[in-house]
């Protein structure tokens, strides 16, 4: 049986924000997922300030039509199809958000041959969904890009496991002028970052507002000097020597995948890490030296996993993720408001990469989280992270816990 039999439903999910004690956390019955026909569902979603929102990493196309591999969708979920992007491109690793409404896009495209290769290149992309061709074609590297930020002045940050931008030596970090071109100056003081398959920068460059940029991932050196995984450059792209991090160590090779600082210039930091000889630690916060921020609480009960994304609320509270959307107070400590969704999640799978990826909060204060799904062992069809479809109905017991899915009054 051909693959493409196999129906997927798409592994995202709007929960609404209850904030209220003693409130629980519901799917948004409203919210209409689409269906994909490739395998694997889409690992990425971004919001736009319009409240629509865009879905790509391992995309291929909807079930009911063709779509390439980034679609983009109402607030409600049914498809935009007035964004079309060609099929061309084969795989987007990353998108960013422009004010304009375009869209800066990381994609990879295949050429096929004796050899089979991959080139990684930027786009921007139209309102509807075209490339458009006055954007440079030198915004190209050798390797993945990641993670995209685009700064106030409109300039590109692009990160990642690549080892060259524009045909020149370039590691992990490299900046791009708005209309495309590499911006020579910065990439020539941007440090030398180690960089492997599935090995360099993980999260998105973050600005701090002296315009100093932080980087994060599970990189071992910068300028050949040992790194515990983050970083600060200067504006210019020159390594900040006064940003130091210690105190603590990432386990192993895993990465930090989420960073952001608190309003008072404080740094928060989501991964697997230890202090001293407690391990597996999933969220650390550095003071902005870098140095290891004491009164920071390392939240109990959450020892072994590994936070894949943060999301910051208007009130300084936080969102994370792993095997549940968390919500945590500015301090660490778990906010007792918010009831994170149960998941129902395939634990035998040996890749380990389960659970929420990435999360968004919308203006309203709904989270936007999207699940990685394990492949389906039967041909029926199949909705894991959660697995909704396994969910018993015939019992009590079984629709009782259905119920838990229906959202309250007024949400």
């Amino acid at each position: 049986m051909s693959r493409f039999r196999f129906i997927r439903k798409i592994a995202l999910l709007i929960f609404p924000l209850c904030a209220a004690h003693g409130a629980s956390v519901a799917l948004d019955q409203s919210f209409r997922a689409p269906f994909f026909v490739t395998p694997s569902t889409p690992g990425r979603v971004i919001l736009l300030s319009d409240g629509k929102f865009v879905v790509f990493f391992n995309t291929d196309s909807l079930v009911d039509q063709p779509t390439g591999p980034i679609t983009r969708y109402f607030p409600d979920g049914t498809l935009d199809t007035s964004f079309q992007v060609t099929r061309d491109y084969n795989f987007v690793e990353a998108v960013a958000p422009l004010p304009s409404g375009q869209l800066i896009a990381a994609v990879e495209q295949s050429t096929y041959g004796s050899n089979t290769t991959s080139a990684e290149q930027l786009v921007r992309l139209s309102d509807d969904g075209s490339v458009d061709p006055t954007f440079s074609s030198a915004a190209k590297t050798d390797n993945e890009v990641r993670t995209l930020t685009i700064q106030p002045d409109g300039k590109i940050l692009a990160a990642g496991f690549f080892t060259s931008v524009a045909d020149a030596g370039r590691t992990a970090i490299a900046r791009f002028l708005a209309d495309g071109t590499p911006d020579s100056a910065f990439n020539a003081l941007a440090p030398q970052i180690t960089v492997g398959q599935n090995f360099g920068i993980f999260t998105k460059p973050v600005l701090q507002s002296d315009q100093k940029i932080l980087i994060a991932g599970n990189f071992t050196a910068v300028n050949s000097l040992g790194s515990l995984g983050v970083a600060r450059l200067n504006d210019d792209g020159s390594i900040d020597v006064g940003f130091n991090p210690s105190g603590f160590a990432r386990d192993g090779f895993s990465p930090i995948r989420g960073i952001f600082v608190q309003s008072d210039g404080k740094i928060v930091l989501a991964g697997r890490f230890t202090i001293g000889e407690n391990a597996g630690i999933p969220l650390i916060r550095l003071n902005g030296d870098g140095s290891l921020d004491p009164t920071f609480v390392s939240p109990p009960g959450f020892e072994g996993a590994g936070m894949k994304d943060l999301a910051v609320q208007s009130d300084g509270k936080f969102l994370t993720s792993d095997l549940s959307i968390y919500r945590f107070n500015i301090d660490g400590s778990p906010d007792a408001t918010f009831h994170q969704p149960a998941l129902l999640i395939d634990q035998s799978s040996a890749s380990g990469q389960q659970g929420a990826f990435t999360v968004n909060v919308q203006a309203d204060g709904r989270i936007h989280a999207t699940f990685n799904q394990t492949v389906a062992r039967t041909g029926r069809l199949s909705s894991d992270a959660p697995n909704l479809h396994n969910i018993p109905v015939r019992s009590e017991l079984g629709r009782n816990f259905r119920r838990a899915f229906v959202p309250g009054a007024g949400l």
